[in-house]
């Protein structure tokens, strides 16, 4: 099996976004060099991957909803930075934002001027101590387990942990126009050369039989929103396979997607591409149905 090299793993999951046939994807990485059966070979490989994400959240028709009760797939509300009009940017009391770019399906939002630069290097500080490898939900139990798919360092700050953190989390909030009480904790995420977050879902798996644990009173993920807290050299973008878009990470700038559906129609499966030089901080925060 030939390496899976970052350049073309990014390649081929674009060609696969856009429906190109299989005979031309495999004609283009002989283009670049690899004989038909290592083509071959990765094609299958990245075709693997993105299924696994893909089925990891289709819903299961072998679940008997006599057993498991049903739990709701569209929420009521999500969080709706711009309600209307085209505005150039948002006022959220401390900062002016700026709105760069947006879609209607995924509602996505990419923003600039989020974050000061102070700001961005004093989460970074605060959080090199807490550091640890970064886990998922594994699907079936609920439970935070370390997994190949994601291979960075991350931390979580409690809700208005300190100061800081709070200011962030209450400007968040005006800029997604959602409550703040409704909102998880930020998390903050490292990663080194050659680290990735292969494409997954933010919205918790309604047929997962864990998924009670995972929504409690809460309820289901509606919206996240991705801030950059350096710029790396190069690679490390936020990439929607299913939009072909990838979203360049920008000192201080940010993406916002939410997602009203928990199943792959919400086009927001995504993912972190590999850093190639430098390295990658960025903060998440997810925001929820109900109070967190």
């Amino acid at each position: 099996m030939p390496e899976l090299i970052p350049e073309i793993h990014q390649s081929i999951s674009e060609h696969l976004a856009n429906s190109a046939t299989e005979a031309n994807i495999i004609t283009d990485l002989m283009n670049k060099g690899y004989d038909r059966d290592n083509a071959e070979q990765l094609l299958e490989l990245v075709k693997r991957l993105r299924n696994a994400a893909l089925e990891q959240h289709a819903l299961s028709k072998s679940i008997s909803t006599s057993v498991i009760k049903p739990i709701k797939i569209e929420a009521e509300a999500i969080p709706t930075p711009i309600p209307g009009g085209f505005p150039t940017t948002i006022d959220c009391g401390d900062i002016i934002v700026n709105i760069v770019a947006r879609l209607n399906e995924p509602n996505t939002i990419i923003f600039e001027n989020v974050l000061t630069d102070e700001e961005c290097d004093k989460l970074i500080a605060m959080a090199v101590p807490k550091l640890s490898r970064s886990t998922v939900v594994q699907h079936g139990t609920g439970d935070s387990v370390i997994d190949p798919a994601r291979t960075s360092q991350g931390m979580y700050f409690y809700r208005g942990e300190n100061p800081l953190v709070e200011k962030i989390e209450q400007r968040l909030s005006k800029l997604s126009n959602w409550p703040y009480e409704n909102g998880e904790g930020i998390q903050v995420l490292n990663y080194k050369p050659g680290e990735e977050y292969k494409p997954h879902y933010d919205f918790f798996d309604p047929n997962s039989d864990a998924t009670s644990r995972s929504l409690g009173t809460a309820g289901q993920r509606v919206g996240t929103i991705v801030l950059y807290l350096n710029t790396p050299e190069e690679g490390g973008s936020t990439f929607f396979p299913d939009i072909n878009l990838h979203v360049m990470p920008k000192k201080g700038s940010a993406v916002f997607f939410a997602y009203k559906r928990a199943d792959s129609s919400s086009k927001t499966l995504h993912g972190g591409s590999p850093v190639i030089r430098g390295e990658k901080w960025i903060a998440t925060k997810w925001m929820r149905e109900n109070k967190y």
